[in-house]
């Protein structure tokens, strides 16, 4: 199934653009017959997935299915592929930091030489592994143990930086000091890019986590019917006149965009239809579109 489109922008550019798409639809009667009601029914809805009560009453939905369907195939090869990823880049950056960890029974063997041998080569294969995904997209089923792994690496990461950072080269592993001055900023970035990682995990975790109580199975089938509602109506043309809509729908954009309306959120409406950008507006269900959709 397709993913969600993120709007771009603030509310008050999304909310401008919503109007400004409302607007360019509304003389179309048939439009607004196919289309405007069942976006209100979408935004109620995502409204009630979203809040706290809603939640102990997604198990009466109808509709909704008691078993999750499984996963499709090329899912479970992202989710691999992403897994990987971060698996093996935590790894490295944590073989990173151990290299130069305080003595101790474990790593006495080890001299300075060859720690420097293999926190190198480690340091760059974890900055390859984890900076692509602060920018890969992160699916809700990832943002659980994703968390949970990157938050116990970090401190980790963190707690050997600050020991060698205290005890400098001056310990009885005899590193000397340009390779401390060396290791420690490299260990500081991989941990820096841990930590926004992490950030950013517990922000989808925390989006998809239903309340306390919630049926999870129905929970997510639940959000998948809306998900595909909201592809369905992005994707509801008008009957007639579509040249016209287009061109009002593109002059009303390049009148916000005079207006100092956000230029990504601009940028974004414009490869969109007004359809689809009041989907995706709805289907937030935490914007106000009170006064987006006419009554009637």
């Amino acid at each position: 199934m397709k993913g969600v489109i993120r709007l771009h922008g603030s509310d008050r550019d999304v909310i401008a653009v919503a109007q400004a798409a409302a607007k360019a639809l509304r003389p179309d009667h048939e439009m607004r017959r196919a289309l405007f009601a069942p976006l209100l029914g979408l935004h109620h809805e995502r409204q009630r997935l979203l809040a706290p009560a809603a939640h102990r009453t997604t198990t009466d939905r109808a509709g909704s299915s008691p078993t999750e369907p499984s996963r499709p195939p090329r899912v479970a090869v992202w989710l691999a592929l992403w897994g990987s990823l971060l698996g093996v880049g935590l790894l490295a950056g944590l073989v990173t930091a151990v290299m130069f960890g305080p003595p101790g029974r474990k790593n006495a063997y080890l001299d300075p030489e060859l720690a420097v041998a293999v926190a190198a080569p480690a340091a760059v294969v974890a900055l390859l592994c984890l900076v692509p995904l602060l920018f890969l997209p992160v699916r809700e089923e990832a943002a659980g143990y994703g968390t949970t792994v990157t938050v116990i690496v970090g401190g980790l990461v963190a707690v050997l930086l600050m020991l060698r950072v205290l005890a400098g080269a001056s310990d009885s592993r005899g590193f000397s000091a340009e390779q401390v001055a060396f290791w420690a900023p490299v260990t500081a970035i991989i941990l820096l890019v841990i930590v926004v990682l992490a950030v950013r995990l517990d922000a989808v975790r925390r989006r998809a986590a239903p309340h306390p109580g919630v049926d999870l199975p129905r929970h997510r089938a639940h959000r998948r019917e809306l998900r595909k509602l909201a592809h369905r109506l992005a994707r509801v043309e008008p009957a007639g006149a579509t040249d016209e809509v287009r061109s009002e729908w593109a002059r009303r954009l390049a009148l916000l965009a005079e207006r100092g309306t956000d230029p990504r959120t601009v940028a974004q409406a414009g490869t969109m239809t007004p359809a689809a950008w009041l989907a995706w507006v709805c289907y937030d269900g935490e914007i106000d579109v009170s006064g987006i959709l006419p009554r009637s």
